[in-house]
């Protein structure tokens, strides 16, 4: 009896082992099509060709492979009985088989597979809201959030090793408890231009210098403490002290572009950057962080991931600060509120749109690597940042929200439409149009918006990647979705 009862529990093992052998064999070539299709989604490319390597992978090449072997031993004359049944020897060469594949995917495109995944891992769902397909697209999209390791492993932030570990630290070391959030409640008074949205205790900011940062006296600038201390002598407002601050660095410094193409980058320190006059994000977040600490307000400097202008995500790092505001944290970008990169150059261009900016919308391009410092009741999953549509602090700064679509790219099929809903309390201009992402391409077709400026149609005649490029007041730029036209 007692044998007995061993040798169904070893069948029972022996059973478990092989089911459980033949889904990760079964699972892998799905896999493979996964993640090489959402790479084909994801940078354009055929999606047929990840199809037909699916196929390949399973059965055709494992199917070949067991064949050949096969005729192989028949001609070596009165071979050996196999071992192993097809059905096995069919498994682990499927296993062999995949393992070449997948691997070979990581090992080529280590960089996108996991943003690929993330953003265009649910390109066969075509933008269905099915609740079926949402089902499988949360599916879809946390098994790609476990594959964030991939992204750790092959995104280096290439200034983090710039600034000194000190400045990101707080000095007590408690959790930061987030300032001012943005106020969406419709005003009883709708404003007339952009300009009556405008304060200065919070954001948004006019985008002007600080008067004691426009007209600060030469002898006043011989030292970083000697600019505090001006500042801190002059101003009494903690909010205005600490944005005069801000657009001390955000006037006086100037972009490193030549630093940036030749990836080599002198000192970014404090007192390096003040008597160069010019710095990558590092420096720029190390002086600010330096002179807070000269006029005696606690400033951090925090690292992590930013977007690309055009709005896709680069995997560059980035390095900006968060502020200590009598117990309260603000974020704050100087480098990208000093001006733009243009070709070989930097243009000045100083704003205040990334100034105690509401951390809400700060995430929309900022995703720190603690997550702690996106100052979020939730922490927003790295996911979740890639998917989200890049939209520009002005956009929130007019009183609009996106309320669909909620994603950076779409899907659609020639001559189809998407629809973008808004609300607009203030009733500002709003437009867009549908444009190619080919520089070459100057083409573009206006989308039609509703009377109240609440709702956006837009068309999509020609096949390819194409943009939604969206407009406020006078024309400023506010941000832009992708769509795919298949």
């Amino acid at each position: 009896m007692a044998r007995g009862k061993l040798g169904w529990a070893a069948w029972v093992a022996g059973w478990s082992f092989k089911l459980g052998f033949a889904a990760v064999a079964l699972l892998l070539p799905l896999s493979g099509v996964w993640i090489a299709s959402s790479l084909a989604a994801h940078h354009d490319g055929p999606l047929w060709a990840s199809l037909v390597a699916g196929a390949l992978c399973f059965p055709v090449l494992p199917l070949a492979w067991d064949l050949v072997a096969g005729w192989r031993r028949s001609r070596a004359g009165a071979p050996r009985p196999r071992v192993l049944t097809g059905f096995d020897r069919l498994l682990l060469r499927t296993l062999a088989v995949n393992v070449v594949f997948v691997g070979g995917l990581l090992a080529v495109f280590p960089a996108s597979t996991y943003e690929a995944l993330s953003t265009r891992g649910d390109w066969m769902l075509r933008g269905s809201q099915a609740s079926w397909a949402n089902s499988t697209r949360s599916t879809l999209f946390g098994v790609a959030e476990r594959m964030q390791w991939l992204h750790e492993a092959t995104h280096e932030n290439a200034y983090e090793d710039l600034i000194d570990p000190s400045l990101t630290q707080t000095k007590d070391g408690t959790a930061p408890e987030a300032g001012r959030t943005l106020d969406r409640t419709t005003p009883s008074t709708p404003a007339v231009s952009p300009d009556d949205l405008l304060r200065a205790d919070g954001w948004p900011f006019a985008p002007t210098l600080h008067p004691l940062v426009a007209s600060m006296p030469s002898e006043a600038e011989t030292s970083i403490e000697s600019v505090a201390r001006y500042i801190v002598d002059n101003e009494a407002d903690p909010v205005q002290r600490v944005k005069a601050l801000h657009d001390y660095v955000a006037s006086r410094v100037a972009y490193d572009v030549p630093a940036l193409e030749a990836d080599r980058f002198p000192p970014q320190d404090a007192a390096a950057v003040f008597s160069r006059g010019t710095a990558v994000c590092a420096g720029y977040a190390a002086l600010l962080a330096a002179l807070g600490d000269a006029a005696g307000i606690e400033i951090v400097v925090v690292v992590g991931d930013a977007r690309d202008s055009d709005g896709l995500f680069d995997g560059r790092g980035h390095a900006w600060n968060a502020i200590n505001i009598d117990g309260k944290w603000f974020l704050v970008d100087a480098t990208w509120d000093a001006g733009h990169v243009s070709g070989s150059g930097f243009v000045e261009d100083y704003d205040a749109g990334y100034f105690m900016t509401p951390p809400e919308v700060f995430v929309a391009s900022h995703m720190p690597d603690d997550p702690k410092w996106q100052l979020l009741p939730a922490a927003l999953s790295h996911g979740d940042f890639l998917r989200q549509p890049h939209l520009r602090p002005s956009f929130a700064a007019l009183g609009l929200e996106l309320v669909e679509p909620r994603r950076a790219r779409h899907d659609v099929r020639q001559g189809d439409q998407l629809t973008l809903n808004f609300t607009n309390p203030n009733g500002f201009a709003l437009s867009g149009s549908v444009r190619s992402t080919d520089d070459g391409d100057s083409s573009h077709r206006r989308c039609k918006t509703n009377q109240e400026r609440t709702t956006m149609v837009c068309t999509f005649d020609d096949p390819g990647r194409r943009l939604i490029a969206l407009f406020g007041p006078e024309g400023a730029f506010l941000g832009q979705i992708y769509v795919d036209v298949q």
